[in-house]
């Protein structure tokens, strides 16, 4: 969680590095407001709630909710840890309760939510790859370095090191 600048200028370079952002891209997503924008503002938003700056947070929280109605994206502050990586930003929705670790990878038409209460929602762990149209749902934990193939609905819990696929999501390959 981002409490101070220095935690934030962390997940700032982690998330950068994680996406292998360049200065074009940076120049790029000056004038045009891409997933880049997307998250340094979505960090620093984080920051300014987790210390409490009213202003700013008001703020940022309106140049958050812009470039989530522009890129169809529904995040929440203080969900995913440093290094998050949107492979293709569109239609993805996080429940406001949900944790991810770090170094997550995901791609477009994600959910991520409860059944039905609020906090019924999934945990997921680190240096984790979410693959397009994939429905993540429920009171569950998903371990360490797991793979969600596409198109998979996942209601059940799965532990570290597998490749996982399916409506419903089952086991396909253990990574060890």
């Amino acid at each position: 969680m981002i409490r101070d600048k220095k935690s934030l200028k962390e997940y700032l370079l982690e998330d950068w590095d994680f996406n292998a952002f360049t200065k074009k891209d940076y120049i790029k997503n000056f004038f045009w407001k891409g997933k880049l924008a997307y998250l340094r503002n979505l960090r620093k938003l984080e920051y300014h709630i987790n210390c409490h700056h009213k202003i700013r947070d008001a703020i940022r929280k309106l140049y958050h909710l812009a470039l989530s109605k522009k890129l169809h994206l529904e995040f929440f502050p203080n969900n995913f840890g440093p290094g998050l990586r949107l492979e293709h930003p569109s239609c993805i929705i996080i429940n406001p309760n949900v944790r991810v670790g770090s170094h997550c990878n995901i791609h477009q038409f994600v959910t991520i939510g409860n059944k039905g209460f609020d906090h019924d929602v999934p945990t997921i762990g680190d240096n984790c790859f979410i693959g397009a149209n994939s429905v993540i749902i429920g009171n569950i934990s998903i371990g360490n370095n797991v793979v969600i193939g596409a198109g998979s609905v996942v209601t059940h819990s799965f532990g570290d090191n597998v490749v996982i696929a399916g409506n419903p999501a089952k086991i396909i390959k253990n990574k060890e």
